[in-house]
């Protein structure tokens, strides 16, 4: 269950964390040299493992925790989206999730900032209220 600060904060958040999430993602989609020759027949020392997918595995395990926690917090607020029935409102949080400020919203949906700012607070409600009843 996340609090409407929490849900506020993960909104402000959400375009570095999903950054954080794909470049996490880019960084593990790497091409290894395979062993040739001699080494790849060898016999590996005891406790090792020649399965280079899952030693990266096991050293990325602990390490890598917190992406864990960004992509829970953005697949949070990707999933409960479609509890916002307004057209212009779901438009705001689109540009929330992009980065873009207060002003620059009101620019674009044609609202004064503070008018931004009261129907932010009606989506930080409504996932609030979202996330009470999926817990």
């Amino acid at each position: 269950m996340y609090t409407p600060q929490e849900i506020r904060q993960m909104l402000k958040d959400y375009p570095w964390m999903l950054t954080a999430i794909e470049s996490d993602l880019l960084s593990n989609d790497s091409t290894s040299t395979a062993q040739y020759g001699i080494q790849a027949a060898m016999p590996k020392g005891q406790g090792q493992t020649g399965d280079k997918v899952y030693n990266l595995v096991l050293k990325r395990q602990g390490t890598h925790s917190y992406i864990y926690k960004l992509a829970t917090k953005v697949k949070f607020i990707d999933e409960h989206e479609h509890v916002i029935k307004n057209d212009r409102d779901m438009y705001i949080l689109e540009l929330l999730k992009r980065g873009y400020s207060h002003t620059q919203i009101g620019l674009l949906v044609q609202l004064h900032k503070s008018q931004v700012g009261k129907r932010i607070d009606g989506i930080v409600e409504k996932l609030s209220n979202a996330s009470k009843s999926t817990k």
